[in-house]
Order: structure tokens, then sequence, then C-alpha cells
């Protein structure tokens, strides 16, 4: 895969194809912007409640405008990528939800790109139905 700056690059998409357009991955991203780590995401539009774990009660309604939903690909490079895996333990690797937040905790950058809010990520059983009816389309 082309490099971010003559170095190699990795698209991580959880087996799904970035159908946005900023897209083309976020490689392309990447390079465009010229960072090592590039994370495509669109603004979160949902009320967000934290809630007691132990009664249900809600504790606050959580301010939004700053917080994004993470997409997929996000691109890195192989170096950085490879580094951040090897910066924990084999047991903690299923505490991240995705490579980006690895990345982070390595102690990397990460810039977010918006994208478009039809990229659509599949990681429920509701996503994948509503991707079966948008597939019939």
């Amino acid at each position: 895969m082309a490099g971010v700056g003559g170095r190699r690059a990795v698209a991580v998409g959880r087996g799904r194809e970035d159908s946005s357009g900023v897209g083309q991955g976020s490689t392309a991203g990447a390079e465009a912007v010229g960072e090592n780590a590039v994370v495509p995401g669109v603004p979160v539009s949902d009320t967000l409640k934290q809630a007691d774990p132990g009664t249900g009660l809600v504790v606050q309604t959580i301010d939004r405008a700053n917080l994004w939903k993470a997409q997929t690909p996000q691109g890195f490079t192989r170096s950085m990528l490879e580094q951040a895996y090897h910066s924990v333990n084999s047991e903690d690797i299923a505490a991240f939800t995705d490579e980006a937040a690895l990345v982070e905790a390595a102690g990397f950058t990460v810039r977010l790109v918006p994208d478009s809010g039809q990229n659509l990520k599949v990681t429920t059983a509701d996503d994948f139905a509503i991707a079966e009816v948008l597939a019939r389309r």
C-alpha cells in the first residue's frame, strides 16, 4: 500500500469497505493532511446520557459538542501500528475498541478527518440488518 510521506501505511477496516469518498480510506486522508495516524469520523448527533451502572439512573447528559463517532478504515504508518501493538500486553488488546485507541494509548497523536454519515459501520446485529436493507436498494 502507498505510504504516508514515503513510509509504509496500513488501513484497518474491520472487513468493511469505505463508501464515503473521504475515503478511499484513511491512508489517502493521511497523505492529504500529512499525518501518521488518521481516523475518519462524523459528529455525534444523538443525545448521550451517562447512567449509574447499579441503578440505571441518569447521572448526567454528556455535552456532544466535541464528540465524534469513529469510522473505518483507519490509517496508520505501519511502524506506528506495530509499535502500538508491541506496547501492550496481549491480554489487554481486547480492551481497545479500535486501533486508534491502541495507538493513542501508546502515546501517538491521531488526527480526526471528517467523513460522511453514509459510511456505515457494521458492528451489531441491528447494524447488519440495516446494512442488508440498504444493500437491497
